[in-house]
Order: structure tokens, then C-alpha cells, then sequence
């Protein structure tokens, strides 16, 4: 069958496996970024490559269909699986995906709310900002950048698809056979969404990096209050 659900145990969410790991892998490539300074290498071969110019930076591709169209995609999508909550309640039958169904959206919810606060409170700059790549901000004028001045950390489009994490938790417990394929469709769509961001100068790398391990923090710890003991 393509749908099973799978007996709950304390140990189908095992913190250790799927909360440390990403906790560690974030901390360990933060710092090798902070000292290599991969954000800045990386940059300056997209910003190269674009002939010294955020030149995909209004390409209809990038701003329109992938940025704008890929937002609304992701809110639409948010919407159904409310939708399909909603009608769960007067049909009997789709009982048993009730609360699966809240967890997704509640988790889409939670991730790109989560995101988008703490962008509106950093001090982090877009690529774009810098004079070194025809903005405006130098590295001298960072020190004296105030509270909530860049607003630009972390990366609040990768979120919109890191936030799809919520199909692999939910699939875990409801349709076990495709949990591979729902993280994979995960990580592509934010993958996508940040590359898209990177391209048009919009977003530096660890950006990326932040808000995918965020997005897939809350929906591991919102899997085990809500699916663990269902």
C-alpha cells in the first residue's frame, strides 16, 4: 500500500538522530564559513560571472517566475492543506489525517513566520548592499550599522521551501514509503528557491544554510508534539 500508518514509539522521533546532527553540521559549517569567508569567494564568482553586475537580478525567471510566482506557489499550497483540514472535519473518513494535515500547516506557518521575524530584527545585509558589489554599505560602515538595519538573515524565500520539511515528518507517520521523496522534494524546492536568491545578489550562502536548518528545527520539534503521541 502507498499509504501505512506506522506504529508510534518514543523512539520514531529520535532527537539525537534528527535534531544534533543538524544543530552540529550548521555550527561547524558557520564557523568554517566565517573563516574562510566561503559567503564572500562565492559571491564574488556569481557577481563575476554576471559581468561585475547583479545582472539576473530582474530576469523575469529569477524575480518573477522563481522569487514572486515560487512564493505564491508555496502560500498556495499552505492554503490547500488548511483546506483539506477544514473538510477532514465533517468527513469521518479523513479522521485519521486530521492532525497531520494542522502539523503541515501550522509547520509551513511556524518556519517562514519564524524566519521572517528574525529578519525584520537583523543587522545582516544583502550582497547586493555592499559597495563591493555596487551597493552601498562598506565593511567599515558594518560597525556602525544599527539594530535591524539589513534585515536580510536569514534567507526568508529558501525558507518558503526548506519549510516543506513538514511533508517528511508527516510522511513518516502516515505514508512511510515516500518520507525519502518528500525530503527530497524539500531540500530541491529550497535549494532552488535559495540559488535563485544567490543569483540575483539578493542572498549570501549561509543565509541558505540557516534557514534550512531552522526550517527543519521546527518541524522536528512540532513532528514530536503533534505526530509522536497521535
Amino acid at each position: 500500500m502507498l499509504v501505512s500508518e506506522q506504529p508510534v514509539s518514543p523512539d520514531f522521533w529520535p532527537r539525537k538522530l534528527w535534531l544534533y546532527p543538524v544543530l552540529g553540521f550548521t555550527l561547524v559549517f558557520a564557523l568554517l564559513f566565517k573563516v574562510w569567508d566561503v559567503d564572500i569567494w562565492l559571491a564574488d564568482r556569481i557577481y563575476a560571472w554576471e559581468g561585475g553586475a547583479w545582472s539576473l537580478r530582474n530576469m523575469p525567471l529569477l524575480s518573477d517566475w522563481l522569487h514572486v510566482g515560487g512564493r505564491r506557489v508555496i502560500i498556495a499550497f499552505g492554503l490547500v492543506v488548511l483546506l483539506l483540514w477544514l473538510v477532514s472535519l465533517t468527513i469521518p473518513a479523513w479522521q485519521r489525517y486530521r492532525r497531520g494535515l494542522l502539523f503541515i500547516f501550522l509547520s509551513m506557518l511556524l518556519t517562514t513566520s519564524l524566519i521572517s521575524l528574525l529578519k525584520s530584527v537583523s543587522s545582516v545585509y544583502c550582497p547586493w548592499d555592499y559597495v563591493l558589489y555596487g551597493g552601498y554599505i562598506s565593511a567599515a560602515g558594518l560597525l556602525d550599522a544599527g539594530w535591524a538595519s539589513g534585515r536580510c538573515f536569514p534567507s526568508g524565500h529558501a525558507s518558503a521551501g526548506y519549510a516543506l520539511f513538514a511533508l517528511f515528518f508527516a510522511a513518516r507517520r502516515y505514508a512511510f514509503v515516500w518520507r525519502w521523496w518528500a525530503l527530497g522534494l524539500a531540500l530541491l524546492v529550497g535549494l532552488l528557491f535559495g540559488l535563485t536568491q544567490q543569483f540575483r545578489g539578493a542572498h549570501f550562502l549561509s543565509h541558505d544554510l540557516w534557514a534550512a536548518s531552522l526550517s527543519w528545527i521546527v518541524s522536528f520539534s512540532l513532528a514530536r508534539r503533534m505526530l509522536q503521541s497521535e
